[in-house]
């Protein structure tokens, strides 16, 4: 990043005087170290909040799986017993009517 570039190039320009001219606008040695430690330190915060972000997004996306399997089971379920009601109905239909056939003869 540039960032990183920034922060490589003011570690090898205070590296390479000896003493530092303010005039430049040069930043020490230390004080940049202690700046890339303090982002890298800001980053490695964020990869965590990141990486419990993903588990938590990971683990809704499991819960809401589960939810609409149960859902589609039990449409399923609702599907076969509509069907089995139906099969019955018929069933029942045929048998009144052979009933009434043979009551008739």
């Amino acid at each position: 990043s540039s960032y990183g570039h920034h922060n490589m190039r003011i570690a090898s320009t205070s590296a390479n005087s000896s003493s530092m001219n303010s005039e430049k606008g040069d930043i020490p040695i230390g004080e940049a170290l202690r700046c890339q430690i303090e982002v890298q330190k800001t980053l490695q915060q964020q990869l965590e909040v990141q990486k419990k972000l993903q588990m938590r997004i990971e683990a809704q996306w499991k819960y809401l799986q589960s939810i609409l399997e149960k859902a589609q089971h039990s449409l399923s379920a609702d599907i076969n017993q509509s069907e089995n009601l139906e099969s019955t109905k018929a069933q029942l239909t045929d048998f009144n009517l052979a009933l009434s056939i043979s009551c008739k003869r």
